[in-house]
């Protein structure tokens, strides 16, 4: 090979033109050197092949080596990085508009619609944007892959991990919406994914509060893990505390994170049984949010549910109206009013109940609000009304079945009709059996309670022993064993 056209091959010099790769690209991870940056490199088979014309095609040895590549050449390298400019600018205009289609029908994927800057490896600022705009309109899968190429090339990148989180995460919410199939197992992968890269940005920015505010979610709304999700939120609030007015003002988009950090361990903390510190940090939260960012209908019935746990039931009266008021035409207002029923039952205003209760349709009435209309009903004496109530939500309720079943046992042993009472506790017992795998501790009690009025005390005592193994704190439990095992001393059967 002449040895005047190697060196005219070589002219340019390809370090040159990544170091200023690195120096200018906006979107490069912080921190990022040249030398990192040729370390994280993909292999050559994973890139496009070199164009035809290109000189470098003589020798295999060059052919091995990407930074000889003509697209690391500075003319190529100066295009990639204004069609990046132009691309990102459109981009983000899109963005403030929400139009996410449009997004993707530019950029993605970005290999066929910008394969220079995919080529020259500086697409990361754009490759987060239609990710994100792939999980806007809920194609978490694709967002994901996208992701993988920016993943390998800046795995100590935050917002690649942030983003990775952010769509596992959401995938999973909109699973328990069925908005999207996932199976069992890949639920249990896509939530070991989300923590792995939660805990990644916690590492890699450990003041951060998004992150640890998404992780708490994560174990609050999918996992129920409210104790574990109690220590991110706690995490996520310290974060924000911690800042100077400065740094708050510079991070002023994690503001409302810290504000959803308090609700959400608040509710967190009402669900472990602490009424009292929920209370305090719900008071809190109304403090800091002034304008709303969180809505009024949300703040107005958590601290209902607060104040109703402790049963300060006229208060929580209160944030329930006024939480009916600020709800938008159209939005749904069935939780509230039911749980203003149930307060104004607590408060031995069954009557008003009812009006509450008239502020849902009938079509909007789902299976706990019947319940709560059964036990209205009772109240106010209309039994027959209550038992009917009761059996259609019974027949019509493949989930939770056993809620209005006991409450039927409960009818019938107040109206002395222990046999009945008797086989709707037993049908309720079964039906958890069946659907959950374990025996209902109420439908135990009650069972004991309906077999001891028959007569039948040796049946009763062992309904008992299997409540006890169940739960040994059981309310009344040993009240009820007592008398049962003295009606047995006394030779009755």
């Amino acid at each position: 090979m002449d040895s005047s056209g190697a060196k005219g091959r070589l002219a340019w010099k390809p370090f040159a033109g990544i170091d200023a790769l690195v120096s200018l690209d906006p979107t490069a991870a912080p921190g990022a050197s040249g030398e990192a940056a040729r370390q994280q490199s993909p292999p050559e088979e994973s890139l496009p092949a070199p164009p035809s014309k290109s000189s470098l095609a003589d020798s295999p040895a060059d052919m091995e080596d990407f930074l000889l590549k003509e697209s690391f050449a500075p003319r190529f390298q100066e295009q990639s990085r204004a069609e990046l400019r132009r691309c990102l600018a459109e981009a983000e205009e899109l963005q403030r508009s929400n139009r996410w289609d449009d997004i993707l029908a530019l950029f993605h994927p970005l290999e066929g619609k910008v394969p220079s800057v995919v080529d020259a490896g500086i697409d990361l600022g754009l490759r987060l944007k239609v990710a994100f705009a792939l999980g806007q309109t809920g194609r978490f899968e694709e967002a994901l892959k996208c992701l993988q190429p920016a993943l390998k090339l800046h795995p100590d990148d935050f917002w690649v991990h942030s983003a990775i989180g952010y769509n596992a995460y959401q995938s999973l919410l909109k699973r328990d919406d069925r908005k999207v199939a996932l199976i069992p197992e890949q639920k249990r992968d896509r939530i070991r994914l989300a923590h792995h890269h939660f805990k990644c940005c916690q590492d890699l920015r450990p003041d951060h509060v998004t992150s640890f505010y998404r992780e708490g979610m994560l174990y609050k709304e999918v996992e129920g893990k409210t104790v574990k999700a109690c220590d991110c939120f706690q995490k996520a609030i310290e974060n924000w505390t911690a800042l100077t007015e400065e740094q708050r003002t510079k991070r002023h988009q994690e503001r409302p994170k810290y504000m959803r950090s308090l609700y959400h361990m608040a509710s967190c903390l009402l669900s472990n049984k602490e009424p009292r510190r929920a209370l305090d940090l719900m008071q809190r939260c109304f403090q800091e949010d002034q304008t709303d960012v969180l809505s009024p209908v949300h703040k107005h019935f958590g601290m209902a549910k607060i104040l109703y746990g402790l049963c300060r039931y006229q208060d929580a009266l209160d944030h329930l109206e006024t939480a009916g008021l600020a709800a938008q035409a159209g939005e749904p207002t069935d939780y509230i009013w039911e749980l203003a029923a149930r307060s104004a039952l607590l408060l031995g205003k069954p009557e008003k109940g009812m009006d509450y209760l008239g502020r849902i349709p009938e079509k909007r009435r789902r299976h706990y609000v019947r319940w709560t209309e059964s036990d209205l009903l009772v109240a106010l004496g209309r039994d027959a009304e209550a038992e009917q109530v009761l059996l259609r939500s019974a027949e019509r309720d493949r989930r939770s079945r056993h809620r209005a079943l006991m409450r039927l046992a409960q009818l019938h042993y107040r109206q002395s009709d222990s046999s009945r009472a008797l086989q709707a506790a037993e049908q309720a017992n079964r039906f958890c059996l069946d659907t959950f795998g374990n025996e209902c501790q109420d439908a135990l009690f009650w069972r004991a309670a309906c077999l001891h009025r028959l007569g039948r005390l040796r049946e009763a005592d062992q309904s008992l022993d299997d409540l006890q193994r169940l739960n040994p704190n059981y309310p009344n439990l040993c009240r009820l064993q007592e008398r049962i095992r003295g009606g047995l001393m006394n030779g009755r059967t």
